[in-house]
C-alpha cells in the first residue's frame, strides 16, 4: 500500500505498454514520473494488467480515462465509454465508485449508469461521480498570482 493506504492497478489493452509499465518503463514524459514509477512498483503500491475482467473484480474504485474524439459533427465521440460500461457492467462483482475523468458531455454519466444496468446480469450496486482533468503537464508554478 502506498503512504496514502492506496493500491493501484493500471489497465490498458495494449499488452505492449503494459509489458513497459510494469517494469518502470513509461510511455511518454513527464518529469520525476520514472522515479515514482520505479518506487511504487517494488514496493508493490502499483500494478499494471491488460485483464479487464482482473482490473474491475479487484479493484473497488475505477477511474475512466478514455479516449472521447470528435465525431464527423463535433460531438464527443462515447464508444470507449460506452464499451468500458459495458466491460464493468458484465465484470462487476460488488459495489464500485465509477470515477469520470475523460471529457465529456454533461449528460454522460446518466447514459453511463444506464448502459451499465444494462450489461449487468446479476445487480451491484455502484456509483459515478465526475473527477474533472485540469492538470498542466510539468506545471511547476501556479497559473495565477494575485
Amino acid at each position: 500500500m502506498s503512504p496514502t493506504g492506496w493500491s493501484v492497478t493500471g489497465l490498458d489493452t495494449d499488452s505492449m505498454k503494459i509489458q513497459a509499465l510494469s517494469v518502470g518503463k513509461l510511455t511518454f514524459y513527464e518529469q520525476g514520473l520514472d522515479d515514482l514509477l520505479l518506487k511504487h512498483l517494488k514496493s508493490g503500491n502499483i500494478r499494471f494488467t491488460s485483464s479487464t475482467k482482473q482490473a474491475i473484480r479487484d479493484n473497488n474504485i475505477i477511474f475512466l480515462c478514455v479516449g472521447t474524439p470528435s465525431d464527423k459533427d463535433g460531438s464527443a465521440d462515447l464508444q470507449f465509454i460506452r464499451g468500458v460500461a459495458d466491460s464493468i457492467g458484465r465484470y462487476m462483482n460488488e459495489y464500485k465508485l465509477i470515477a469520470v475523468k475523460s471529457t465529456v458531455p454533461i449528460d454522460t454519466n446518466y447514459k453511463l449508469v444506464h448502459w451499465i444496468r444494462e450489461a449487468q446480469s446479476t445487480p451491484n450496486e455502484f456509483d459515478v461521480v465526475s473527477n474533472p482533468e485540469f492538470l498542466r503537464e510539468e506545471a511547476s508554478k501556479p497559473r495565477f498570482s494575485i
